[in-house]
């Protein structure tokens, strides 16, 4: 285990458990629902008994088999005589930036009537002015493109968020995320406050075995919900739903307030690099195993490079931009140039790279950006990434799959983030 999660991990749990042994619990956690604007035309078109579509956008807590079939499943039953289709574009280690820059593609061209947003722990590690502004985007590009779109926005539970609730709060990055929703009237459920309910009363556990009989365990690795968390979520979700259902009035007509944050990521979208790439980039067929974690109706134009010095130059007219690929054991440092400031040099391994691994992995360029045009260039060293030390472990365990020895490059797309009303604003990439 890398050493500093580990630490982070230990002393979220000691913090819990500080607080539960010596009973300094807080009187009242923080609120679980807020209705705010409710789901108005999802509801009348259940009422009128249309089909309804409802879209999924998160990370492995919504891939999983968990809420997001879970709720589909209670629904259909509440309404036998209503037709629900599902959008699932929930991505496994991704949050509302990626989000953000993928919405138009996976969600909004299937015209959801309900678009559910779950990105609470994914986005732990931003900051709170970052995550408005990609939780904004998203909003605003929903509104815009379907002003009758219902937003709920939902919040998963770890043992971070957790030791935050038994002090009486929410995490900062549900702060964040709880000022766009209040700012656009948007319906908004903690799943954790029913967990940490349940843990007082000592139905359910955070820890990763049950101490006892007839306890349930929430999370065995503190953070994905086991099939009785995930039941804890359905149920509470519905119950909101219901409640929400009740609500008496006919969808009226929305006006799109102005935006939070000026600088929002209205203007994100993932632009295919296929156009960009030399001879030095080789095509990955959609069969290729770097590519299987991807569901197959969903996989992009991915690209590979494998020698030292293959480079990617585009220029884009935006204040942010980043990269969306793919990591694994055997992914490389690269530099990142853009004109006129210092170089950076990083890489797409991480400590989840293990033997066999491959997952989609987005890199935003740390810094903001003036409005203006910007020139980037991309390139691939011959050094390689300390591989042993990034994932915690002994230097022989990256002998265990060939992979490791290389070092590789596979991107997708550009993420780029156009300034919506920018007078610079024209085509994105060159």
């Amino acid at each position: 285990m890398n050493s500093i999660f580990g630490m982070r991990k230990i002393i979220y749990v000691f913090t819990l458990w500080v607080l539960l042994a010596t009973g300094c619990l807080h009187a009242e956690l923080p609120q679980e629902f807020r209705a705010r604007g409710g789901l108005p035309h999802f509801h009348a078109k259940i009422e009128a008994g249309e089909a309804v579509r409802i879209a999924f956008l998160g990370g492995s807590i919504t891939a999983a088999n968990g809420w997001r079939p879970g709720i589909l499943e209670e629904l259909r039953q509440a309404h036998p005589d209503v037709r629900f289709d599902e959008v699932n574009a929930a991505i496994s280690g991704t949050g509302s930036d990626y989000g953000a820059a993928r919405l138009r593609d996976e969600v909004l061209m299937a015209q959801p009537d309900l678009l559910f947003i779950e990105f609470a722990v994914n986005d732990q590690a931003r900051d709170p002015g970052s995550i408005r502004r990609s939780m904004e985007g998203i909003v605003r590009q929903a509104r815009k493109a379907l002003p009758e779109i219902d937003i709920f926005f939902v919040y998963t539970l770890n043992l971070r968020a957790a030791a935050d609730m038994e002090s009486g709060r929410y995490t900062a990055t549900v702060e964040a995320m709880e000022e766009i929703a209040e700012h656009y009237a948007l319906s908004s459920l903690h799943f954790g406050v029913e967990v940490m309910r349940r843990v007082h009363s000592g139905s359910v556990t955070l820890d990763s075995k049950p101490p006892g009989p007839g306890i349930e365990v929430f999370a065995t690795d503190g953070t994905h919900p086991t099939s009785a968390g995930h039941r804890i979520y359905v149920e509470v979700l519905a119950s909101a739903m219901k409640q929400l259902s009740a609500r008496p009035g006919k969808p009226a007509a929305r006006v799109l307030p102005d935006p939070l944050e000026p600088q929002n990521w209205e203007g994100a979208s993932l632009i295919p690099i296929g156009e960009r790439t030399g001879v030095e980039w080789r095509l990955l067929p959609q069969d290729d195993s770097r590519l299987s974690s991807i569901q197959s109706g969903r996989r992009r134009a991915t690209w590979v490079a494998e020698e030292p010095g293959t480079v990617l130059e585009f220029s884009f007219t935006g204040t942010v931009f980043g990269i969306a690929g793919i990591k694994g054991p055997d992914a490389g440092l690269f530099r990142v140039q853009v004109e006129g400031r210092e170089a950076i040099t990083t890489t797409l391994f991480d400590r989840y790279c293990r033997a066999g691994r491959y997952r989609i992995r987005r890199w935003m360029y740390p810094e903001e950006l003036p409005p203006g045009t910007h020139k980037v260039t991309i390139e691939l060293l011959q050094e390689a990434p300390n591989k042993a030390s990034i994932l915690g472990e002994a230097p022989e365990y990256v002998t265990v799959d060939p992979a490791y020895a290389e070092n590789v490059l596979i991107l997708s797309d550009l993420i780029v983030v156009e300034l919506v009303g920018d007078p610079l604003r024209r085509e994105p990439i060159e």
